[in-house]
């Protein structure tokens, strides 16, 4: 009987148009995995020791430094005396309503070829004090041939580095093939008024 049963539901298949046994459904692809989000290390003894002493003197170096209103994000940026062009490196903080502030690290490369920014080292008075990597967030053609390179980085993914740089007498970014950014001591003091004035938004070290 359970033959004939079988046999007949075949036949009510092939007699009647659309009729059809039920379709498993298609197996659904696995979900992608969640990034993981490295956080930066907290500040080291050292670290705070100095970035207290920077906020300390923040409220005379916030004052002297350039305000650009954003309507569009309700913020308000502040940066130092930074060069219209060439290569260069600087800091810049954002004032976000309701306390909140951010700081931002920026390298800039200009030259004739884009630079292989994704792994740079930095050099302090001809030493290597670590590296880092950023990722090219602005890229332009500019005239005469030359192209401009531009990362925009948190500052807190940095922190230490920026820390050597701005208490050396002189600094180098190196990108991984090679191409240099070179930073004196009037880029490197930009660099400590902003992050004084930072840190004294902050109300002392982070």
């Amino acid at each position: 009987m359970r033959f004939i049963g079988s046999a007949l539901l075949l036949a009510v298949s092939l007699v009647l148009p659309g009729c059809k046994p039920a379709e498993e459904p298609a197996p659904q692809a696995p979900a992608p995995p969640v990034p993981v989000v490295a956080m930066p290390p907290p500040p080291t003894h050292d670290e705070q020791e100095a970035m207290s002493d920077l906020a300390s003197h923040g409220a005379s170096a916030l004052s002297g430094l350039a305000h650009q209103s954003d309507v569009s994000h309700g913020a308000t940026w502040l940066k130092g005396n930074v060069a219209a062009s060439g290569s260069t490196a600087y800091l810049y903080l954002g004032k976000l309503g309701e306390g909140a502030s951010t700081l931002r690290f920026v390298v800039r490369y200009e030259g004739p070829r884009p630079a292989q920014l994704g792994n740079c080292t930095v050099i302090v008075d001809g030493a290597e004090a670590g590296t880092f990597s950023p990722a090219p967030n602005k890229f332009e053609n500019l005239p005469g041939g030359n192209v401009m390179q531009l990362a925009d980085i948190h500052f807190d993914d940095v922190r230490p580095l920026v820390l050597a740089m701005i208490n050396g007498p002189s600094a180098i970014i190196r990108t991984a093939d090679g191409a240099e950014i070179r930073l004196g001591r009037p880029e490197l003091d930009e660099m400590r008024r902003v992050l004084s004035a930072y840190l004294h938004l902050q109300g002392g070290a982070p």
